[in-house]
Parts: structure tokens; C-alpha cells; sequence
């Protein structure tokens, strides 16, 4: 019996180690990108596989915890778009307003953006793993998968954490094959008042239009970056 325990015991530990382990680093890594405000001028352009045109768009991004988003899009038009108090707004390029409940949105619930900066909210949501270490460039990562413990809105990822540091050097996104659908790589980080923030993110992700799978390329650039300084009230409202 003791023998049988122990081979139990020599299956199962190095699995709860691991899980540990992996809880560990990711804490970590949040802990270094944890801000409370966030304020920038971000520019996304995207290319499409086979296509020489390049879409470009600009918008100027707030955020202030737990629950207050405005983005504010001024090319190629005029949109803005926030989420405070519960309640989504809307405000189009004729300036119409439209306005809901993000409890009254499928999947969305009562945002809390703190909670997916924290270990305690990511644990609440996913299974979370340490995949694989290796070292590239003279530098250690780890990769930490996380699966979604319910079907729903989340996906599952792959975080890729550099070792010492806790910076997310990058992301995979994973189909329910376990396919990678999109992969992000943070080409720039800076710190700025004691927070990682990637500031220059590539993304490739697959689309498929009709039968045929198409690459699409995503580049965001993030300008005059401010981290936890004081964002007034009334920046989130829409009229």
C-alpha cells in the first residue's frame, strides 16, 4: 500500500509543483504591469496577406480602474466608444449616442478590469500551467498556458514571460483544437513610473474569407504614454 501511495504521490507532486510554480511567475508578471490609469495615443495598422493596402487607424485610449474605458477614434472617422459604471455608450460619426448595460451583453458581465491583472481574478477564470522554458537570445522564458475553466468568451492562451524580469515578451491565442489562431509578439517595452508597458505590439492572426485562410499583420504603437497619473470623472462621459 505505502508503495502504491508513493508512486501516486511521485506522479502527482511534480504536477502540483509545476502549478505552483506557474502561478508564481504569471503573479509576478501582472504584479510588473498593474497599473491603475492608463493614458495614450495608440495607432493600429493593419496589412492583409496578398494585399498592398494598409489600414491605419488612431484613437486616443483612458483607462482607469476597475471599470472605466474610453477610446476615442479620430482616423479614418470620428467614434468614441466608453464603458463606465456598469453602462457602455456609444457615440457614432452622425453623433448619435447609444447607450447599455454591460450586464445586458453577452459575455461581457460586470466588467472588472482589475480582476485580470490579478492572480486571484486569473486563477477565478482559468487553469493555469507552466508549458515549457528554454532560452533564446542569452535570455530565459517560460511559457504559461492558460485554460478557460468555463466555455464561453475566453480563450486559451499561452503567455511568454521573461525570466527575472516578469515581462510579457508576447502571447498565443488557441483555437478548441489548440491550434494558434494569433500570436503577439511585444517588440518594445518600457517601463514608465515602475510599470512594464508594451508600447510596440506585431500581431499575426489567421481569417478566413470564403475558403481561403489569409494572414493578416497588426502593428499598434502606443504615443505619450502616462501610467497612474489622476483621470478626472467626467473623461469618461459621452455627449
Amino acid at each position: 500500500m505505502k508503495k502504491i501511495f508513493s508512486i501516486l504521490f511521485l506522479i502527482v507532486f511534480p504536477f502540483i509543483t509545476y502549478a505552483d510554480e506557474a502561478e508564481e511567475i504569471l503573479a509576478f508578471a501582472l504584479e510588473k504591469q498593474n497599473y491603475q490609469t492608463l493614458q495614450a495615443e495608440v495607432i493600429v495598422e493593419t496589412t492583409m496577406e496578398g494585399s498592398p493596402q494598409k489600414m491605419v487607424q488612431e484613437y486616443k485610449y483612458i483607462v482607469k480602474k476597475p471599470d472605466k474605458v474610453k477610446m476615442e477614434i479620430t482616423k479614418p472617422f470620428k467614434q468614441t466608444m466608453a464603458m463606465s459604471d456598469g453602462v457602455m455608450s456609444m457615440k457614432m460619426a452622425d453623433g448619435k449616442i447609444t447607450r447599455q448595460k454591460t450586464n445586458e451583453i453577452p459575455g461581457m458581465g460586470n466588467m472588472n478590469l482589475q480582476s485580470m491583472q490579478t492572480i486571484e481574478g486569473m486563477k477565478e477564470k482559468y487553469v493555469i500551467a507552466k508549458k515549457k522554458e528554454y532560452n533564446k537570445n542569452g535570455k530565459g522564458y517560460v511559457d504559461i498556458e492558460l485554460k478557460p475553466k468555463e466555455k464561453g468568451i475566453l480563450p486559451q492562451m499561452i503567455m511568454v514571460i521573461e525570466k527575472g524580469t516578469g515581462k510579457v515578451t508576447g502571447s498565443k491565442v488557441l483555437d478548441e483544437k489548440g491550434d494558434v489562431i494569433m500570436e503577439s509578439e511585444n517588440e518594445r517595452i518600457e517601463e514608465i513610473a515602475g510599470i512594464y508597458v508594451p508600447v510596440e505590439i506585431k500581431s499575426v492572426s489567421k481569417a478566413k474569407i470564403g475558403e481561403k485562410e489569409i494572414k493578416m499583420t497588426t502593428r499598434m504603437s502606443y504615443k505619450n504614454v502616462k501610467i497612474n497619473e489622476k483621470i478626472k470623472e467626467k473623461e469618461f462621459e459621452v455627449r
